[in-house]
């Protein structure tokens, strides 16, 4: 069975559970896969970009972060922001003076810049959540690149309702193993994207 929408994957999920009964929640099984996936997939196909004008220290991040990759002040002369961690960034001695942005962190939400910019141009680039399937949003990019993980990760998290069936240790693994594979995969295709420069020994500029 073809599985390229989000109908036709809750059928092919039907199909391999084999319960009526459990219809109802399959999309509920797969609200589960799509948060594991949230957390566990990073790829270049998640990365994201957003602008803001920054007029405060805190300034709120989009609907859809997970994570950070990079922070620039996009005014002339463009420069990127040195990430510090939440526990020293209040250590900053910059913390709470005004001034262009040198240094950021993330705190839940929020992100913290130091020094505190007063309309300061900000670009972000950012791991964002893989959209979520519905019947308004039947297909995204992870369906069509691996349906057979999303089938595989749904079908794992039925697992409180089948627990004594023995398929659900195979599915589960299955998932485990597609999710490394395309971590990996993504991770080399990085790598290769652009020529080898090679640099002499000596202290990094």
């Amino acid at each position: 069975m073809a599985i390229s929408t989000y109908a036709e994957l809750q059928a092919a999920i039907a199909d391999w559970l084999n319960r009526d009964d459990l219809t109802p929640v399959i999309p509920t099984f797969i609200a589960l896969a799509e948060a594991e996936f949230n957390r566990r997939l990073r790829t270049q196909r998640m990365l994201s970009r957003a602008s803001t004008t920054a007029t405060d220290e805190y300034e709120d991040l989009p609907d859809n972060f997970l994570q950070m990759r990079s922070v620039h002040a996009s005014a002339d002369p463009i420069q990127r922001l040195e990430f510090v961690t939440p526990a020293n960034f209040l250590d900053l001695p910059c913390v709470g003076q005004a001034g262009r942005p040198e240094f950021f962190t993330v705190l839940g939400a929020q992100l913290c810049l130091a020094p505190v910019p007063k309309n300061e141009p900000i670009k972000l680039v950012y791991f964002s959540k893989i959209p979520a399937l519905s019947d308004a949003a039947p297909a995204n990019w992870l369906l069509d690149m691996a349906p057979e993980l999303y089938l595989h990760a749904s079908l794992g998290h039925a697992a409180p309702y089948i627990r004594d069936d023995q398929r659900v240790s195979g599915w589960k693994q299955l998932a485990e193993d597609q999710i490394n594979e395309i971590n990996e995969a993504d991770k080399r295709a990085a790598f290769n994207a652009g020529p080898l420069l090679m640099r002499t020994a000596g202290p990094t500029p």
